[in-house]
């Protein structure tokens, strides 16, 4: 809201508090029109596509060594990507271990229990420290937050002609109506990221170590 300047201002002073004023303004919407830009300026998925691995078991495993960097480096490339369909990676934070984003907790979504431990601290509710830390097992893991504060796994699923058979059944028994049914076990595919001959899938993040939810 805009204040009225002083009575006893000089005609000089009030023109110079209406520029200081026009320029604020002027700077004030470049920057969110820069913001905005920002957010919807396309990305290259050929070139994406070109620098990510050629092949799903080099995507799972994409160095001899299985170092965490290689791994860091791929899902890196796709940031810009996830963001903009509103998911945030969790944050590396060394052997391979990744972390929420602000380090908040996690919202239930149904497949994530804890127990209740008397050695609970920092205001946690029982083992719900551990759930913040998660040491992914190959390199086609990756956790991700929703703009709502709900995680989510990503997953690739295809490859060129890699994984058609397994998308098509996810498709199938995954979403819709049939993975309502209390039989099918299948964790349920909420979505899929398509560019160039990719497909990532988006499920739900399903927890921690079993130990830690009967174990205390």
């Amino acid at each position: 809201m805009q204040t009225m300047p002083p009575l006893n201002c000089s005609p000089v002073q009030l023109k110079t508090l209406a520029v200081v004023s026009v320029a604020t303004t002027v700077a004030l919407a470049s920057l969110i029109a820069y913001s905005r830009l920002k957010w919807v300026t396309p990305i290259n998925t050929k070139r994406l596509r070109d620098m990510l691995p050629k092949s799903l078991p080099r995507w799972r495993r994409p160095s001899k060594n299985h170092n965490d960097e290689d791994t860091e480096a791929i899902w890196e490339l796709l940031d810009p990507l996830l963001m903009q369909h509103g998911l945030e990676q969790w944050v590396y934070s060394g052997y391979s271990e990744i972390n929420p984003p602000g380090d908040d907790e996690r919202f239930p979504n149904g497949y994530v229990y804890i127990g209740p431990s008397r050695a609970s601290n920092e205001g946690h509710v029982g083992t719900a420290r551990s759930l913040l830390r998660v040491q992914y097992p190959n390199a086609t893991f990756r956790i991700a937050r929703l703009k709502n504060g709900h995680d989510v796994t990503v997953r690739p699923i295809k490859l060129r002609n890699e994984g058609v058979e397994h998308l098509n059944i996810l498709k199938k028994v995954a979403t819709g109506a049939l993975a309502l049914l209390s039989n099918n076990h299948a964790l349920p595919m909420f979505d899929t990221i398509e560019f160039e001959d990719v497909t990532l899938g988006i499920f739900p993040f399903t927890g921690s170590c079993l130990q830690k939810a009967f174990g205390s």
